[in-house]
């Protein structure tokens, strides 16, 4: 009897896994009552921390892809407001993200790998 060999799934460093963090906050902020896909989101983006492998990125990527465009959009947009929030904590600036809807300031370098995560589930 032969076995079925998988390749080793990679392991998220722990920005990656604060990314993650913050895009799930993102989710539960913007979620929209009767929208399943957003609890699936919330849930599976819950599996990819806990689990911390990119397998589980990738799933989340999948119910991520599954929303309405405008949706993603504004989880976008909020989860860059809060991991600036994050980075401008860390360095001392206030931490409230803005809430507006218009067009935000670039992150700085420190943010990358929140936009990194970000990035991941974008559509490509």
């Amino acid at each position: 009897m032969s076995s079925v060999l998988h390749p080793p799934t990679a392991v998220l460093d722990a920005e990656m896994v604060e990314a993650i963090r913050v895009l799930t906050d993102a989710v539960r902020r913007e979620r929209v009552p009767g929208v399943i896909e957003f609890r699936q989101l919330e849930r599976a983006l819950e599996e990819a921390v806990a689990q911390g492998t990119e397998e589980h990125l990738a799933e989340a990527a999948s119910v991520f892809h599954a929303l309405d465009g405008d949706f993603r959009t504004r989880i976008v947009n909020r989860a860059r407001a809060l991991a600036q929030a994050v980075v401008d904590k860390r360095h001392g600036a206030p931490s409230e993200p803005p809430l507006t809807a218009g067009p935000r300031p670039q992150p700085s370098a420190g943010a990358s790998p929140f936009l990194a995560a970000l990035n991941q589930s974008r559509a490509r």
